[in-house]
């Protein structure tokens, strides 16, 4: 049960894509359709069979919220309330100072 000139010829073949230029109108919309939510950018790549380099191009290029090099800080809530408690600290801390109260020095 070996495989046959034919069989080899058949799977050494590959299946090269079109080049394709979506146009500028066409790449605004779906930019649009992205930041409202309504594919994911994995999605999107599946059913336009387009790379997610050329997906963040279009983004950085049609989306006025989004810029390159934009960084997103991703917290859970409790490190946020934690970051809300010290610099909430470090005003009242500010404002002692600011005051004039009197810091009690352990030196004395």
């Amino acid at each position: 049960m070996g495989k046959t000139k034919s069989d080899s010829k058949k799977s050494s073949i590959l299946k090269i894509r079109q080049r394709r230029i979506f146009s500028e109108e066409f790449k605004r919309e779906k930019v649009q359709e992205l930041n409202q939510g309504l594919y994911t950018i994995t999605s999107f790549c599946k059913l336009w069979e387009v790379s997610v380099p050329t997906v963040y191009r279009w983004i950085y290029h049609y989306s006025p919220e989004h810029t390159k090099g934009t960084t997103m800080v991703v917290q859970k809530d409790s490190e946020v309330q934690k970051m809300k408690e010290l610099l909430n600290q470090v005003a009242e801390l500010e404002r002692r100072l600011g005051l004039g109260i009197p810091v009690k020095n352990k030196c004395n």
